[in-house]
This record gives C-alpha cells, structure tokens and sequence, in this order.
C-alpha cells in the first residue's frame, strides 16, 4: 500500500545561463553577479539583473541573485547601492559576506541564504546566523534531519564541481612563468606525490582579480541519498559551473526523481535507472562522478561506519 501523506519536496535550483535556462526544469534560476560573485560561469552585470529578473518571473520561477564575494572595504558603497536596489525584486539573496547584515533591514533577512566557503555542519550554528544557509555535504542523514526543528530554511548542493580550496590571490599567475598561464581558463592541477588530480581555475574580472579556486576534479553526486532527507531541506542546488552543455538533462532527472519521491512511486528500479542515467551522462562527456565527500560510499551511510 502506498503512503499517501503529503511530503515536501526540496525546490531544484540551478544558475541561469542564459534564456534557455527558463526552459529547465527547475523552480528557481540564480543570476550570479559580475562583480559581486565568486561564480566562474555565465555572471551579469548590474545592469543587466532587471531585465533578466523580469524574464524568470514570467516563467513562474524562483529569481535568486548570487553575490557570494567577500567584499572589500573599498567596494562596500557599491555592494550596498546593487544590494538596495536588488533586494525588494527577488525572492532570496545568496551571500558569503557577513556585512551585508548591516545594509539590509532585518525584515529582508528571510530573503538570505548564507553559503560560507566552510558550509554548516551543525543545527547550533545555523541558530547562530541570522538567516537561511547552506548546510555542509558531510552530514549524515541523521545530522541532517536535526535541521528540521529550526525555523530556518537550509539548502544543499547536490550536483557539480566543489571547492576545495579559494584564495583571494593570483596564485597561478605567481608561481607559473610569465605568459604561460591564462585567468578564466580551467586547468588540470597534480600533486607530484599524490596520483589524485584536482581541477585550478584563476579568475579575473575587469580591473579585479578575484583569486584562485581549486576544485575537486570529480562532479559531486547526491542523488540516491534525497529521498532520506527530501523532507527536511528547502533548496537543492545543482551547480551549472564548467558544466552548462548537460545542465537541462541533469536538472531533468532530478525533477522527475524528486516527483516519483513525492508520489511514493518510486521503486529499486526507478532508482537505479535515474542514477545510471546521471552516470551516463557524465561518463558521455568524459567526466568522473564522486557520490558522498571524497568516498565513494554514500555519506549518508558514515553513521554506520561509526558503529
């Protein structure tokens, strides 16, 4: 018999790239700023935010501005200007720098999803920060479930490239020789004593450099693990960075998987269809997949680990 209570199902989130994002399959698009995000992908400038804004809203989806930068001093007046004229237009505002609490009235704190380079590990410090936030991808299932009691919502990333490291500084640019390496340019980074390969991108952005991110050369997967713990997180995101030629499929999967959740329909073979689909996709485009968080054994299982 099938169990027909009402279950909540997480929104599906991805970056818009451009107007063909509008016809993905998720709820809502996030518009990553130009100059106030860390994304290293399609951003926008000021200027543009309006019209594109206005665009997803026609098509009866969430509008979420990502301005994730740590902003410094001699910026703030500019970020405080684009934060005020942006705020009352979108329904949520992601952000890494804690400043922004001392621009926005506390009214808008339920529009801010906080998304530090660290992440949240546990439901005591989301109640430290005033506003919505991503969690870490490290929990447990139980760890996660804890999260529900709080009046807060949370998100999690479930798909795309993590960040391992980010330094504010150019540090490809320091240590290669002169002209042999290019900002907005993805490169293959090797330990010499490590076989394990990372992913370095040095990024630069009209007169400011924005500083050296390092990512983990697998595409993170949390897939099977959403049906455990789709009733206690708000957001799922699916992270379109050096991955936007198989975005749409990816964020088609997810939907249906999430609906066959909602429904109950889903069975072992369903599951394992969708999972093998995703695995396909990657492997169709010569890219490896990482399930949990460096481990290839689901994250949700490390509790069982620990017994």
């Amino acid at each position: 018999m099938k169990n027909n209570t009402y279950k909540h199902i997480p929104l599906i989130i991805s970056d818009y790239i451009d107007d063909t994002s509008l016809l993905n399959k998720c709820d809502g698009l996030i518009i990553n700023s130009k100059v106030f995000s860390t994304f290293n992908g399609n951003t926008f400038a000021s200027y543009e935010l309006f019209a594109i804004i206005k665009r997803i809203k026609e098509h009866h989806k969430k509008v979420f501005i990502n301005v994730n930068r740590i902003i410094p001093e001699d910026e703030i007046d500019k970020f405080k200007k684009c934060i005020l004229d942006i705020i009352d237009s979108v329904d949520y505002l992601i952000y890494s720098d804690i400043s922004i609490l001392n621009i926005l009235d506390k009214k808008y704190y339920d529009k801010l999803i906080y998304d530090s380079k660290t992440l949240i590990c546990n439901k005591e410090e989301l109640n430290v920060i005033p506003t919505n936030a991503f969690i870490s991808q490290v929990l447990s299932a139980s760890e996660i479930k804890e999260f529900a009691s709080s009046e807060k919502k949370y998100a999690l990333d479930c798909f795309g490239y993590l960040e391992m490291m980010y330094s504010r500084r150019p540090l490809l640019s320091l240590v290669m020789p002169r002209g042999k390496t290019k900002t907005n340019t993805l490169y293959t980074l090797k330990e010499e004593t490590r076989k394990e390969t990372y992913k370095i991108f040095e990024t630069k952005r009209q007169k400011n450099n924005y500083g050296t991110f390092i990512y983990y050369d697998s595409v993170y997967v949390l897939f099977k693990e959403l049906k455990e713990i789709s009733d206690n997180i708000s957001f799922i995101r699916l992270n379109s960075m050096f991955l936007t030629n198989i975005i749409d499929k990816i964020i088609t999967i997810y939907r249906r998987y999430l609906q066959d959740i909602e429904s109950d329909s889903l069975d072992n073979y369903k599951e394992e269809f969708y999972y093998a689909k995703i695995n396909s996709i990657l492997e169709n485009n010569h890219l490896s997949l990482t399930r949990g968080f460096l481990d290839q054994e689901s994250v949700l299982l490390k509790e069982d680990r620990d017994e």
